[in-house]
């Protein structure tokens, strides 16, 4: 069974306990209709529907037929704090002293601008002149210091009298200052920073021979085969590639040449602290010592034939053993 719409012309005026109004509706005067004509009602002007509350489907419709619809939301003190409008500038959100803090269009891209207290714009999300997603964060000055942009998938940090930090943090870390920060990159300098104390040496992973048993800390040399590594096994060997990094509770903090592939592959110190195995019974090791390749599979030793040393010193002992074999912190320097 159809149902006909209840149709008000005029004003309508709600009051409040205190007798201040507080709801308002306007609509045209229609000039009088012949008596016993249907009045019908136009599109656009007079009698023009330009609210509508449907009770049934729970609908509030403002604007049309040539009207731009809004809706404001004032505080106690008659300021405007939300403006929803039917125009593209869609969504308007002010604090309760004027100044906006919130504006969301949606012609011709979706636009997010936050505000801050200032009225400043602090946070742009896309804009008017890219499809793609583009996001700008500014400072107290509105000055653009960080963008992300999903063309390129890139973004950049700093600038506009400000230098940009990148900080990366690691799960444990319970603040978010720099000093606390696992890697650092440094826009004033260019410097990048690995606040670790267990990465100590930058590496490359190479092949090792297949079935060739290996661990951390062992020496190992240039095989036959091209590019692959093998254990060290002879005294002074010149073919000497480095120290397997990982032992003494130390590992890389920059592994070059990593890939996904199964192979046997192995990350060998290039510089920095390594611990490495040495063999300190054919000749106590101390401090400063050159140390090479010994006769003990996977060891290093004292280099007392520098005649022999040339070409062979794998690096620097940073720690004495006066006999037996074991682990020495080494500073990697092949030579």
């Amino acid at each position: 069974m159809g149902t006909t719409p209840n149709v008000f012309v005029g004003i309508l005026t709600g009051q409040n306990e205190g007798h201040s109004p507080t709801i308002t509706l306007k609509a045209g005067t229609p000039p009088s209709p012949p008596p016993g004509t249907v009045q019908q009602q136009p599109t656009i002007g007079v009698l023009t529907n330009t609210i509508t509350i449907d009770g049934e489907k729970g609908q509030i419709s403002v604007g049309g037929a040539q009207h731009v619809g809004s809706i404001s939301l004032l505080n106690a003190i008659n300021r405007q704090v939300v403006l929803l409008s039917g125009s593209s500038d869609a969504l308007q959100i002010y604090r309760g002293l004027g100044a906006k803090t919130v504006h969301i269009a949606g012609d011709p891209n979706g636009i997010l601008e936050l505000f801050n207290g200032s009225g400043v714009k602090t946070i742009l999300l896309n804009s008017e002149s890219s499809q793609d997603g583009l996001l700008h964060i500014c400072n107290a000055q509105g000055a653009k210091t960080i963008a992300l942009d999903a063309k390129g998938g890139s973004g950049w940090f700093g600038g506009a009298g400000v230098d940009g930090d990148v900080l990366v943090f690691a799960a444990k870390a319970t603040g978010s200052d720099a000093s606390q920060a696992s890697v650092w990159i440094k826009g004033a300098t260019g410097d990048i920073i690995l606040q670790n104390a267990d990465s100590a040496d930058c590496a490359e992973d190479f092949e090792v021979q297949a079935n060739t048993e290996v661990e951390p800390g062992a020496v190992l040399t240039l095989s036959d085969d091209e590019c692959v590594l093998a254990l060290s096994t002879a005294a002074y060997d010149r073919k000497v590639a480095g120290i397997v990094s990982g032992a003494g509770g130390l590992r890389p903090g920059i592994v070059l040449a990593r890939t996904s592939s199964a192979g046997n592959r192995w990350p060998i110190a290039l510089s920095g602290k390594v611990f490495c195995k040495v063999d300190a019974d054919e000749s106590p090791i101390s401090v400063g010592d050159l140390l090479t390749t010994s006769s003990t599979p996977g060891h290093a030793m004292a280099a007392r034939d520098h005649s022999r040393a040339f070409g062979a010193v794998l690096g620097k002992a940073l720690a004495p053993l006066p006999a037996g074999k074991g682990l020495l912190p080494v500073l990697v320097a092949l030579q």
